[in-house]
């Protein structure tokens, strides 16, 4: 008996459902031809949902890139957010993330220590090691090879900030030359206080390589801190780039279904009465319409 009474309530709550349903979208002389979708308070609804679904479209990529912008100014200096940062950077110009390679992690590392402990921030360490003799220590077989350096950083923000702010940096950080990278982080004192002292490498075995085809010349950035003001968003453009198109389909579909259903409307049956309905359903597919445009 309970579940007859209980399908009894599901057809009963399909049936209003389905009736709500034709009311709202159908014309019919149950309402007087005129769906309610397109009365005046329907159509404030629709327009009230399409200008908050466009608000909420140029205002989530800002929140993201504010809560990233944030996140980064208080995220510490670690070899993994070296990484993340820099990658986030080189997708921004449409260019291939750079892959962890344990030997260069390794040679970087090796490299953030040195410096750590002798208490000298250089390319060449005191006792003449350069970075690409670290780097064919580690074993790996680099084509073309290149030194990230960066001190008294407190901040990954900052820190990354430096190196894109630096032309030389920047320019090896975004060279579609490289594939692989390592990174090393060590903390030491210099110049009297203790600071963090930060290393990446980047590399490439695109194909069998001769010492001669090292390019050493690309060895040559170092950073110093800086004073700066707003910093780069990170994660604006691509945000942006995924949500638009979304946005542009829905009011185009909203305007094409509420100008398809006033047609309807008006083809089943036409009364001077409406009018002011259909003036009204004629503004919000054109607030659709130029939703979708701006």
């Amino acid at each position: 008996m309970d579940s007859l009474v209980e399908r009894m309530d599901n057809e009963c709550m399909k049936r209003r459902w389905l009736h709500a349903a034709k009311d709202h979208f159908v014309p019919h002389a149950g309402n007087d031809h005129h769906p309610r979708l397109l009365r005046h308070r329907g159509l404030v609804g629709v327009s009230v949902l399409l200008i908050a679904f466009k608000s909420a479209s140029v205002l989530l990529p800002l929140a993201i890139a504010v809560s990233t912008r944030a996140d980064d100014r208080v995220a510490p200096i670690t070899p993994a957010a070296i990484i993340e940062s820099g990658n986030r950077t080189r997708q921004d110009a449409d260019l291939a993330p750079l892959m962890t390679d344990e030997r260069l992690m390794r040679a970087a590392q090796a490299k953030a220590e040195d410096m750590a402990t002798l208490g000298y921030f250089a390319h060449t360490s005191p006792d003449g090691t350069t970075a690409l003799d670290r780097i064919r220590r580690s074993g790996y077989p680099a084509r073309y090879a290149a030194e990230n350096l960066a001190i008294h950083f407190t901040n990954i923000y900052e820190m990354q900030r430096g190196w894109l702010d630096s032309p030389s940096h920047r320019s090896i950080l975004l060279d579609d030359r490289y594939e692989d990278t390592g990174t090393g982080v060590a903390i030491g004192r210099f110049e009297g206080r203790e600071t963090t002292f930060v290393v990446q490498l980047f590399g490439n075995i695109e194909a069998p390589q001769t010492s001669s085809d090292l390019d050493a010349s690309a060895v040559i950035a170092t950073t110093e801190p800086a004073e700066y003001g707003t910093g780069r968003v990170l994660a604006e453009t691509f945000s942006q780039e995924r949500i638009d198109p979304i946005v542009r389909d829905l009011m185009l579909y909203a305007a094409a279904f509420l100008t398809a259903l006033l047609l309807i409307m008006l083809a089943v049956r036409y009364r001077a009465r409406h009018a002011a309905s259909v003036s009204h359903a004629m503004l919000v597919i054109g607030l659709a319409l130029v939703l979708m445009l701006a």
